[in-house]
């Protein structure tokens, strides 16, 4: 996180209010793709074991959310 805001912002809250360009720097474009537009959060990209997801897992996870977004 960058600049000031407010000590209760967690990282889901601040990542959302961030320009489409910022997140995709961050997660890359079709993450950023899938959380603004699939419906996804950012939580949904790991396992139960907090290994990162490939795209390929996540749409087997959602492949409603890669419709929505387009993908």
């Amino acid at each position: 996180m960058d600049g000031q805001f407010p000590a209760d912002t967690n990282y889901q809250d601040w990542f959302s209010r961030q320009p489409f360009t910022r997140q995709a720097e961050i997660v890359g474009e079709t993450r950023a793709r899938l959380i603004r537009d699939g419906g996804m959060s950012p939580d949904e990209f790991y396992n139960d074991r907090g290994e990162w997801l490939t795209l390929d897992q996540l749409r087997s996870k959602d492949e409603q959310a890669f419709r929505n977004a387009r993908l």
